[in-house]
């Protein structure tokens, strides 16, 4: 039998039955369709069984049961996340997940899409996930509780006031004295005058075969770039065989004279943590510091590391 696409192109047989895509539209009022088509084409001498019909209507009317069943609880399900932190298994081009308070849930026919606002390029922006993307529900404190705990967590901030503090910063980790505390939407912060960063660097290997590593530990205040070079000389007459020399990055390290290194010693405020055991050879390390300048930086009370006197 020669087809004619022109029934397709206009989405009905030449006998003007609809035709449905796969998956889409088939539904009961579908099936009797089918029926009476099965009905109006028999073979008269071979008549359907009529109780074989109404079987597959049964069939059919219990499965659109389960369907819709389904549907619902997938709907409860969806709406029970409301007000909850949830992770979706959805990522952004720099490969940062998505999460956030769900604000509602829609209802589609493809299934409920949970509503949230997430972050994207810097600002919250509201976007809308399949109930399959959710990966993690988290306890959503309460807020009385909440509200308690900001409290403290303020008092304990107003009480640093004055003091010396570590804080973690996306630029790094920095030591300052607290000046003020104040409340935001996401917490709390404290405002510091920020008089240094806190080195803790591997000093990098130059021109040597030996495992031994050694640490520059400290808080460097200075307003120039430096190299700082240490080296060790397993002949020295000395009895430390360590030395070291601070390079401004504008002049010649040949110029600066090594001087001897004591242990525990500091060095522009900061020590040269060296190994337990002696290299089994000469060995040279190096460290670059970027140039400091005294700064006003705020800190989450969550980003305070330390707090002195």
């Amino acid at each position: 039998m020669e087809i004619n696409n022109s029934y397709f192109m206009h989405g009905s047989t030449s006998k003007g039955t609809k035709i449905v895509e796969k998956g889409k539209g088939l539904d009961k009022n579908s099936f009797f369709k089918i029926l009476s088509a099965q009905l109006m084409n028999q073979d008269p001498s071979k008549p359907a069984d009529s109780t074989e019909f109404v079987a597959q209507l049964a069939q059919f009317t219990t499965l659109e049961e389960m369907e819709n069943l389904n549907k619902t609880s997938e709907f409860k399900n969806a709406y029970g996340l409301v007000g909850k932190t949830v992770a979706f298994d959805s990522y952004n081009y720099k490969g940062e997940q998505y999460g956030g308070v769900v604000k509602s849930i829609e209802q589609t026919p493809s299934g409920p899409l949970i509503i949230t606002d997430v972050m994207e390029n810097g600002k919250s922006v509201e976007k809308k996930f399949k109930l399959s993307d959710v990966s993690n529900v988290y306890h959503q404190p309460n807020q009385f509780l909440s509200s308690i705990n900001s409290n403290i967590d303020f008092h304990a901030m107003v009480s640093l006031i004055g003091k010396t503090i570590k804080g973690s910063h996306n630029e790094g980790v920095f030591e300052g004295t607290v000046k003020s505390t104040y409340k935001t939407s996401e917490g709390v912060k404290a405002i510091v005058d920020v008089k240094g960063k806190v080195i803790s660097s591997k000093m990098e290997k130059k021109e040597s075969y030996n495992d031994k590593d050694i640490y520059l530990n400290g808080v460097y205040k200075n307003d120039e770039a430096v190299n700082v070079m240490v080296m060790y000389d397993g002949t020295s007459s000395s009895e430390n065989k360590y030395s070291y020399k601070v390079v401004p990055t504008n002049q010649n390290a040949d110029e600066i004279q090594w001087s001897e290194y004591v242990p525990d010693s500091e060095v522009l405020g900061m020590k040269i943590l060296l190994p337990n055991e002696e290299p089994e050879l000469p060995c040279n390390w190096e460290v670059s510091l970027s140039a400091f300048e005294p700064k006003e930086m705020h800190f989450y009370s969550s980003n305070i590391l330390e707090a002195g006197e």
